[in-house]
């Protein structure tokens, strides 16, 4: 007992990698058909319980964002996907992204767009996500002026899409409203940021 075990203590430590959203998606885009995450937006859109037992395990509004990523890194064209929720060692969501950060950063060679996701439907939708939208979109257009934001929810309340109107008469800023239904048929025609902004004026 009084003798050391070189054996025992001489282990060779590896450093660890840091584990994050961005470079955990592709793995969690593979794992998922686009038929199970197109049904389980839905599960969503109409407040339901997931059945899928990595799902069922992760909170709403951030299996929102979790999902949302995957749709737009399955589907969309050369977009580079950046979700800025928290994840876990095996790069599962555990908590969704920070106040100051947008929900999920997307960029190709011409655009940035910001997605920001909710659960919310009622009069707090406008209330509660479209100031900080609004002020994450005008960080990023100093940075980047073809920059818009897309806002996804179950339902769009009027009072929403009534901001997003007068947010762009007053300050040229463009956010593309869409529930979960219109963005998962968007996804559906191999869609891409262009694409979505000219949604706006259609």
């Amino acid at each position: 007992m009084s003798k050391i075990d070189t054996k025992l203590i001489n282990l060779e430590t590896k450093e660890r990698q840091d584990i994050t959203a961005e470079s955990t998606l592709e793995k969690w885009a593979e794992y998922f058909e686009w038929d199970i995450i197109k049904e389980e937006l839905q599960i969503l859109a109409n407040n339901g319980k997931s059945k899928d037992a990595v799902l069922k395990i992760i909170n709403g509004p951030t299996r929102l964002e979790f999902l949302i990523s995957i749709a737009i890194k399955k589907t969309f064209e050369n977009v580079t996907v950046k979700p800025n929720y928290i994840v876990d060692d095996e790069g599962l969501p555990r908590r969704h992204a920070s106040g100051g950060l947008p929900d999920i950063e997307c960029y190709d060679n011409k655009y940035n767009s910001l997605f920001e996701v909710t659960l919310l439907t009622g009069t707090q939708q406008n209330i509660r996500e479209l100031p900080s939208i609004c002020r994450h979109l005008r960080e990023k257009i100093l940075r980047n002026t073809n920059s818009f934001s897309v806002f996804i929810a179950p339902i769009l309340h009027n009072d929403s899409i009534e901001y997003t109107k007068f947010i762009k008469f007053k300050d040229n800023l463009d956010i593309v409203p869409l529930s979960i239904n219109e963005f998962i048929s968007t996804a559906e025609m191999n869609s891409n940021l262009e694409k979505l902004l000219l949604l706006k004026s259609c």
